[in-house]
């Protein structure tokens, strides 16, 4: 019986935790600005672009 109502206790108390952490994830800023690709892209970038890009720097 106290063996029951503690699990419940334990388990009520992670299930509380868990839902207010992943909250205040979800609802947090991002962490970095949007990037200024071009409307409808992915975001790809071609490797010899980003070979291009080493060598000049």
């Amino acid at each position: 019986m106290i063996q029951d109502i503690l699990v419940f206790f334990v388990v009520g108390t992670a299930s509380i935790w868990l839902g207010r952490h992943l909250w205040r994830r979800m609802t947090a800023p991002p962490c970095q600005p949007p990037s200024q690709s071009p409307p409808g892209s992915d975001g790809f970038v071609p490797l010899e672009e980003l070979h291009s890009y080493r060598e000049v720097k």
